[in-house]
């Protein structure tokens, strides 16, 4: 957390390691320099700083929110997917010939959900057909951009976006891409 990491950048602590799972600006709040400056502070005395994602790890590059890159590191989020894909049998047992694409992430500009959207569009454009939907669980900054993105590609009927879920291997279970 940015508070928690301005701390250790103040404390007598020497050896530590820093993640960062957004890549926006440190401080969204304050103006880009601010941010800038503070995410500077604070990784400056880290040993290493973990990005969980190659897109991660380029946002802070391209912001330069981390002024030693030689210090970012990619360890990748990742789960197994068998867990969640335990019910898919009995699912797929229901009455239903709708194929579902599925994304549960946060609505953030590294999580991309445009392209998912845009590439929506071009499948409908291919294959003419009420037969598959998209679903996306999250919530976040970028939801009003991604709504106004499904609103113009006239995709309301087809793109859905579901908000937080409780239930996310539930959901996770149900989706067929």
């Amino acid at each position: 957390l940015p508070q928690a990491e301005l701390l250790l950048a103040f404390s007598p602590i020497k050896d530590y390691v820093i993640t960062r799972h957004f890549g926006g600006q440190f401080y969204p709040e304050a103006s880009e320099m601010l941010s800038r400056f503070l995410s500077r502070i604070s990784s400056s005395r880290a040993r290493k700083i973990i990005a969980i994602s190659e897109a991660v790890r380029n946002i802070l590059i391209e912001l330069k929110e981390i002024k030693a890159i030689e210090k970012i590191k990619v360890i990748p989020y990742g789960f197994n997917a068998s867990k969640y894909t335990q019910n898919v049998k009995s699912k797929k047992q229901e009455a239903s010939n709708i194929l579902t694409i599925g994304s549960l992430a946060r609505l953030s500009s590294e999580k991309d959900i445009p392209t998912l959207v845009k590439g929506f569009q071009l499948l409908r454009m291919k294959i003419i057909t009420d037969r598959y939907q998209v679903k996306i669980f999250g919530e976040g900054i970028c939801r009003k951009e991604i709504q106004s993105l499904i609103n113009d590609l006239e995709l309301g009927k087809h793109v859905h976006l579901m908000g937080r879920t409780m239930h996310p291997a539930e959901e996770l279970s149900r989706f067929d891409i």
